[in-house]
């Protein structure tokens, strides 16, 4: 038969063609090695819905065909000398044979009257209504043989947690035990889509008053890292590049209202987490004073835009908090909860690790690439956040 068109593969891959058409098309497609391919691609896809329809390697030619078994399901000698060996060997083909019989009407021959002509055999009836009666019965056996039963073929795994987590074309999730319903479709539709679920409007913008600045000597600038124009913790990490001659450094967070609400003590290193929780849903900005032998030089300078971040939300927060306590080594389930909440950075903390786990991971570099989407964001550090 010529190559069928790729709608009709679709269907058969759906089972939605009747049983003649299943065997008829089943037959082209298992001697037929692009059009197994072309079937393939749909389920990889995620197009095919309840069958696997690969042919895993199996010779689907070496089983009988349905006319081979209602010759056999009459008498063996029905059958070449060929198909009686395999028959001998094979469990599946032997089932299906008993199977059949169950519906099995011997041929008989109608003798016609003196002179009258020879009617049709009522063998060809017996066997057209069994061929009908046992299309049922036989069409899901075929399939099962030809096609294999629905094997779980894996469109998407990691390394992660204490060990690997996969995704079938199915559907199915395997590799997280114990997590609830929720975090499974998120973790389902990541991988799904490969793409972490960036919460829209996470970004801060940045004010255009220059309120807080100060005048910095010429060529002195140096500038903030983390975190700017982003949905943080309540507690968030604080980093700024280095000064070349800075003795110390003081951090200084002020509300929107321009209040001071936090501020560190002399610091040496260029990090820095306040002792007292922001407050939630609310968004706030923030400069690092360098102390130097020419006088205090503050970043963001002048030429420099204001760095404005927001504390998450309660609830966000809340969620965050528990997924980190029961499931704090899943980073793939960390960076999508992250993102959900807008928080950029974090996220990317957490597919750092990954990429540390899948070296080398086509997939790892794509969840990574949909954080960004034309953001700039600050260097994350390759160790979960804190």
């Amino acid at each position: 038969m010529p190559h069928p068109e790729m709608s009709s593969i679709e269907a058969y891959s759906q089972r939605r063609l009747s049983g003649a058409e299943m065997l008829t098309l089943g037959d082209h497609i298992a001697a037929c090695e692009g059009c197994r391919e072309r079937l393939k691609s749909l389920t990889l896809r995620g197009t095919a819905t309840d069958v696997m329809p690969a042919f895993l390697g199996e010779d689907a030619t070496l089983h009988l065909s349905q006319e081979e078994m209602v010759a056999a399901a009459g008498k063996l000698e029905g059958l070449d000398a060929d198909a009686r060996t395999h028959l001998s060997g094979c469990a599946l083909c032997q089932e299906e044979l008993a199977a059949v019989r169950q519906f099995y009407t011997p041929v008989v021959t109608l003798q016609p009257k003196s002179g009258a002509p020879r009617s049709m055999s009522a063998g060809w009836i017996v066997v057209s209504a069994l061929a009908a009666a046992c299309l049922a019965l036989v069409v899901v056996p075929w399939v099962r043989r030809h096609v294999g039963a629905a094997q779980p073929v894996v469109v998407a795994e990691l390394n992660d947690g204490s060990g690997q987590i996969a995704l079938t074309s199915q559907g199915e999730l395997s590799g997280e035990p114990g997590l609830p319903p929720d975090y499974v479709a998120l973790l389902t539709q990541t991988l799904r889509s490969q793409h972490l679920p960036l919460a829209e409007g996470g970004a801060v913008a940045a004010a255009p008053a220059e309120m807080l600045r100060s005048d910095a000597p010429e060529g002195a600038g140096f500038d903030v890292l983390a975190p700017r124009g982003e949905m943080t913790l309540a507690s968030p990490e604080f980093r700024w590049q280095a000064l070349a001659g800075a003795k110390s450094y003081v951090v200084e967070v002020y509300d929107a209202q321009f209040k001071l609400v936090a501020r560190s003590v002399s610091l040496t290193q260029r990090e820095w987490v306040p002792l007292q929780p922001l407050e939630a849903g609310s968004q706030y900005h923030w400069v690092v004073k360098a102390e130097t032998k020419h006088g205090i030089v503050q970043a963001p300078g002048p030429a420099n835009a204001d760095a404005r971040f927001a504390v998450a939300p309660a609830g966000a927060l809340a969620s965050i908090a528990s997924a980190r306590q029961k499931f704090g080594g899943d980073h793939l389930l960390l960076a999508a909860v992250y993102a959900q909440a807008g928080m950029r950075r974090l996220a990317q903390g957490e597919m750092d690790v990954l990429a540390v786990k899948n070296p080398g991971s086509p997939l790892v570099r794509v969840l990574s690439d949909s954080l960004t989407d034309g953001a700039q964001l600050a260097p994350s550090k390759t160790k979960p956040a804190q």
